[in-house]
């Protein structure tokens, strides 16, 4: 698979984006497990309080 883009080489830009994506999803997924032990505390203290 090879995507040739406006500037020339095709590979390079490849290469930024797959590893722009790998970052983003390791953020993704730190930042839904945060918020998902976030919204489980609040839950959990809702609860709690009624």
């Amino acid at each position: 698979m090879c995507l040739q883009t406006k500037t020339g080489d095709p590979g390079i830009k490849f290469r930024q984006r797959r590893k722009g994506a790998i970052i983003y999803l390791a953020l993704n997924k730190h930042v839904t497990t945060y918020l998902f032990k976030t919204i489980a505390l609040v839950h959990k203290n809702y609860l709690i309080k009624q």
